[in-house]
């Protein structure tokens, strides 16, 4: 409850009052190149959560097509190199395909929305920048689990096992817990 006062004394408008919602989420702890870090997930609006205060941050709905286990292989090589443009040749030899199939393949990653082509050159599409860079949404934290009075529970919307599959694509997911992000709705008269 000392925060409820902290906002009732940081307040220039007249409170009504403070409504506690509980946000369910999981916390993930995952791996990504020996950098081991926790996200946040809201199952309520399917979001990497990087603003604990409103619940929000980085949607995890995009518009990206189901993958083949050659192209889900082929997109996490490609997620880990280290250029933002590439050939199809440079991937060659390091994926373990024949070149036709190779290159068949990335013009399936780009038809499904993941990759983008500029003449002979590859790269990660807008919609999978997001998912390269999860760790930059990593959240530090302290986490509390403890019995809390609320007001309102909102409800899980979004399949948290769906969710860590398609998560791991891009980071590998080592753990999973459920866990509530407290969010203060505050009503002013």
């Amino acid at each position: 409850m000392l925060l409820v006062i902290i906002i009732k004394l940081m307040s220039e408008k007249q409170i009504k009052e403070i409504n506690i919602k509980l946000v369910p989420c999981y916390l993930l702890n995952c791996k990504d190149k020996n950098l081991q870090f926790n996200l946040l997930v809201n199952v309520n609006n399917a979001h990497v959560v990087k603003d604990i205060e409103t619940g929000t941050g980085g949607c995890l709905i995009r518009d990206l097509k189901g993958l083949t286990s050659n192209e889900e292989k082929i997109l996490r090589y490609v997620i880990n190199m280290d250029k933002n443009k590439f050939e199809a040749a440079e991937l060659f030899g390091r994926v373990e395909l024949q070149f036709s199939e190779l290159y068949d393949l990335m013009s399936n990653l780009v038809a499904k929305g993941y990759c983008i082509k500029e003449g002979s050159k590859f790269m990660l599409s807008k919609n999978l920048l997001f998912f390269s860079n999860l760790r930059e949404l990593a959240i530090y934290e302290k986490v509390e689990f403890k019995g809390i009075k609320y007001d309102v529970k909102e409800e899980i919307k979004y399949d948290i096992k769906e969710i860590v599959d398609f998560i791991s694509k891009f980071v590998d997911v080592l753990s999973r817990r459920e866990c509530f992000l407290m969010k203060y709705d505050v009503v002013y008269n």
